[in-house]
């Protein structure tokens, strides 16, 4: 099986999201995350990210059929060399005693934003590449206790030229 992430442009329409996760459930593909986000000069508009899971060679064939959706405008393979991608997460996290200079380090080291602290309880903001996030978390849950965690799904942006947005 293999990760692709998908770019889709598409008008905005109440029934336009739940079509496509139709499409893809009922081709076997396996939805890691979506996120939404409208255009800046047509608030008709919206980028869709994907990060799908399917067989070898897959993007042609989920390509077809989600131009056989009316609202769907364009679609685009995300590739790592074209594209900057990102998740943002928000973590909590209560700090074991005598590690505050260690947390101190950490947040320096990996440029994260403090949010809030109250009562050795932080929230710390961070946008980061996937393997960059998995070794901050292990990282924070040597000196402290994760509460919880809030992630938006994989955004990215194009290094080259915009999509087209009709």
């Amino acid at each position: 099986m293999i990760k692709t992430i998908l770019l889709i442009l598409v008008e905005n329409k109440s029934d336009v999201l739940s079509r496509i996760i139709n499409l893809f459930s009922k081709t076997g593909y396996i939805i890691k995350n979506i996120t939404i986000s409208k255009t800046i000069k047509d608030k008709t508009l919206s980028y869709i990210h994907v990060k799908i899971i399917g067989k070898k060679n897959f993007f042609s064939q989920i390509q077809k059929q989600l131009y056989k959706l009316i609202d769907v405008l364009q679609v685009q393979q995300i590739d790592k060399k074209t594209h900057i991608q990102r998740e943002i997460l928000l973590i909590k996290f209560k700090l074991k005693n005598k590690c505050t200079k260690k947390i101190i380090k950490t947040i320096k080291r990996f440029k994260i934003n403090i949010i809030s602290i109250y009562k050795k309880k932080y929230i710390i903001k961070l946008s980061k590449k996937k393997k960059k996030i998995k070794k901050i978390i292990k990282k924070i849950e040597k000196i402290g206790k994760i509460i919880e965690i809030s992630r938006s799904g994989i955004i990215s942006i194009s290094r080259i030229k915009k999509i087209k947005s009709n």
